[in-house]
Order: structure tokens, then sequence, then C-alpha cells
């Protein structure tokens, strides 16, 4: 039984180094992803935030994946995937430290744009993981790199949700929602050094003509 286990986690090992970085950045994006659909509603309404408010914020963040996510899916088609992922890495973490800053201050206008912005952040990393696996990593191995690629929103749930309620029991006044928001967001910049790490002749798919 435990040779079977270390059979099949030796195939992880055996993914390629840049698939793995990849990885890893998509595991920073999906923490902000995680701290904010577990906090920055909570944080939201202690700020004075309305419900519908809160609704209308979280929707522009979808309204972004939903307006771009094909017509990025048709773009990428032929072209290297680490700039895209590289700058969901250095986006999302950025507009989260800015949505936290117009939360804190009631820049509504702001807060909107920001959001937005982050969609589209977001939406770049997951529209080019699964192609980025696909293309670089050995056919026999695809299964473990969707596999671990998908773990990570999972992962980073239990994680985040685990470490914000054992922090917060230690220290309610200082581990509050913000703070552990902002803490999330600087560390979510991790995911630059993963992305700048991935250097490899990428395989690319067949370039999309769009005239």
């Amino acid at each position: 039984m435990l040779q079977k286990i270390r059979q099949t986690l030796s195939r992880y090992r055996q993914l390629p180094q840049a698939v793995l970085l990849m990885i890893a950045a998509e595991f920073c994006v999906q923490g902000m992803n995680t701290a904010f659909f577990l906090l920055l509603n909570y944080y939201m309404v202690e700020e004075g935030y309305a419900d519908y408010e809160v609704a209308r914020v979280i929707s522009l963040r979808f309204m972004a994946v939903g307006l771009l996510a094909f017509p990025l899916g048709l773009f990428i088609k032929g072209r290297r995937l680490k700039p895209f992922f590289l700058f969901a890495s250095l986006l999302v973490p950025l507009c989260s430290l800015v949505v936290i800053y117009a939360v804190d201050y009631q820049m509504n206008l702001l807060l909107n744009v920001a959001t937005f912005v982050w969609g589209i952040g977001f939406m770049c990393m997951q529209i080019t993981a699964l192609p980025f696996i696909l293309l670089n990593a050995p056919r026999d191995l695809h299964s473990e790199g969707i596999s671990l690629s998908y773990l990570a929103f999972g992962t980073m749930i239990c994680l985040i949700g685990i470490s914000y309620s054992l922090l917060n029991w230690l220290s309610p006044a200082f581990f509050n929602e913000r703070n552990v928001l902002y803490g999330i967001s600087v560390l979510a910049l991790a995911g630059v050094y993963f992305s700048l790490r991935v250097r490899i002749p990428e395989n690319r798919s067949e370039r999309i003509p769009l005239r």
C-alpha cells in the first residue's frame, strides 16, 4: 500500500520544473482569491457597506471574466504563456492592496475599478494554467499536472480558513479581516518570483488568425 502511494507521489515529482513553478505561482494567486472569497465580504460589512453594495463589488470580478475570457482564450493561441501568468501574479496582489485601501477610505470608484482589474488578472492565470500544462508537460503526466493545478483552490481555502481562525483566536484585535487581507496580499507577491523562474522555450499551440 505504502509502495503504491510512493509510486503515485513520485509521478508528481516527475513533472517539469517549469510546470511546478507555474503551479506554485497559481497557488499564490489562488491564495488571494480564497482570501477575498472568505474574508472580503465580512470586512466590507464591518466598514459600513450594505449587502447589495458588497454583491455589486463582487460581481465586478466575475464580470471581467465573463466579458474577456473568450477573447483572451483566442488571443493566447500560439503565444508564450509566461507573460500572462507573470502579469497575473503581479496584478492580483497589487489590485488586492488597492481594493483593501479603497474599502478603508470608502473610495467607491477606485474600489470598483480595482475589483474589475483584479478579475482581469485572475482570469489571465486561470486561462493560461491548463494550456501551459498541456503544452509543456509530457503527455503521460498531464493528469498529474492538471490535478495538482486544480488542487490549488481547495488547498488554499483550507489553509487560509484554518490559519485565519487560529490567528484571530490568538489576537482578534490584530488579526482582523483587514490585516489578514493585507498580509496575504503581500505574501501572494511570491507568485512573481515563481513566475520569473520559469525559463524554458515554451511549446506553443497553433495561432488563430484574428484578422
